[in-house]
């Protein structure tokens, strides 16, 4: 079981737990059903995680609902800090179920940063997870890399009025902390010298295969304030997988040169009876400013595997030697088990 640290986001009534569970695969997996989904997040919880993370557009809305009805059977709702994300409005009829079909066959959204998208998301939530709460609320892939030509005009109606929707429910205790969820460091910092935000959850930025660029801006995101919390540990796949044909980096098919970095770790991991999941997470976990890595699973098992992971002693000389094979970057410092 982990332990969890004594590090509060913003006005948050509980502390962060180191490891947290991702929802990506209970809102859109179809196979996984709701009462697998339970023994997903009641291993979780037993494990030690007390920090949830949701979005409407995992399942379309699936795995907000589903989450926040586990929680409330489970009656663990009270223990744990839950987040979701802003930025997508969905076209939802207000009807909610346990069968994942229906989401799934109800996939429509738009984007909408304005005040009134925001604030509409943010309603859809509460009523489609009944909760009167929100612990952490995240603007969900603002940024260039996701939209492309189109983040000018996003990024402009977050300044305009957005983000005065995120300030007004910080200040009125509808959420405990506001931040962001997206998949680069660049608009992290483009929004932290604009406006006051408590964390960010950034996915695939800081990884075994991916670091080199993003360690200085999770330093300077840390020295602004902002708790880190990292996602993607596993580059989508590839990290927990390895060279197979069921593995993918970044959700597309791994490129020549990754399966060949991943080859080479591989070797290292199995000198040193290493897993390669292992390897990913406690690397990850490694960055001086991360407060929790947010992990998915599609079964109980999974969460149980991730944690041992987690725990596992690895010695220093394995490290070393992914530095020594330029696996790892000179300029990043080495994980140190306790």
């Amino acid at each position: 079981m982990i332990k969890t640290p004594s590090k509060f986001i913003g006005e948050c009534s509980l502390p962060m737990s180191k490891l947290a569970l991702g929802t990506v695969q209970i809102g859109y997996d179809s196979r996984i059903s709701f009462d697998q989904a339970k023994e997903i997040i009641n291993a979780a919880y037993y494990e030690g995680v007390r920090y949830f993370d949701s979005a409407p557009m995992y399942g379309f809305g699936r795995a907000e609902y589903t989450l926040s009805t586990i929680l409330r059977e489970l009656e663990i709702r009270n223990n744990v800090l839950v987040s979701t994300k802003v930025g997508r409005v969905l076209n939802s009829q207000g009807l909610y179920s346990k069968n994942p079909s229906w989401y799934l066959n109800n996939p429509g959204y738009y984007y909408d940063y304005t005040y009134d998208g925001i604030m509409s998301s943010f309603e859809d939530s509460l009523k489609r997870t009944g909760l009167d709460h929100i612990d952490l609320l995240l603007v969900h892939d603002l940024g260039e890399k996701w939209h492309g030509d189109k983040a000018e005009l996003f990024w402009n109606q977050f300044c305009e009025s957005g983000f005065r929707a995120l300030d007004e429910l910080r200040r009125n205790r509808d959420v405990s902390a506001v931040g962001l969820g997206v998949n680069e460091t660049e608009i992290v910092l483009k929004v932290a010298k604009e406006f006051k935000i408590d964390c960010a959850l950034i996915a695939g930025q800081y990884t075994l295969l991916d670091h080199k660029n993003s360690y200085e801006d999770l330093k300077k995101l840390s020295e602004s304030n902002i708790e880190i919390l990292a996602a993607g540990i596993f580059n989508s796949g590839v990290l927990a997988l390895g060279n197979t044909s069921q593995a993918s980096y970044n959700y597309k098919k791994v490129p020549i040169e990754i399966f060949s970095k991943i080859q080479k770790i591989q070797e290292i991991c199995l000198k040193y009876n290493v897993s390669l999941a292992t390897a990913a997470l406690q690397f990850t976990a490694s960055h001086p400013t991360i407060t929790s890595l947010v992990f998915g699973a599609k079964s109980d098992n999974e969460v149980m595997q991730n944690v041992s992971s987690y725990t596992q002693q690895v010695p220093y000389e394995f490290w070393n030697e992914l530095k020594y094979k330029n696996i790892i970057s000179t300029s990043v410092p080495l994980p140190v088990s306790d």
